[in-house]
């Protein structure tokens, strides 16, 4: 979570629960600390919208 942050969720039946479908936004860290979290697209299965 403090890596990736979910900005959009869509539905998809084919892939597993929480999977990255698409980096929007690049996430920067420096000396193993985050400095900015990716903004990402998540799947999720429609029992759990």
């Amino acid at each position: 979570p403090y890596k990736h942050e979910a900005l959009i969720v869509e539905e998809k039946e084919e892939l597993p629960e929480n999977t990255i479908i698409e980096e929007l936004n690049k996430g920067y860290f420096l000396n193993n600390k985050v400095l900015r979290p990716s903004g990402v697209k998540i799947s999720k299965t429609k029992s759990n919208l």
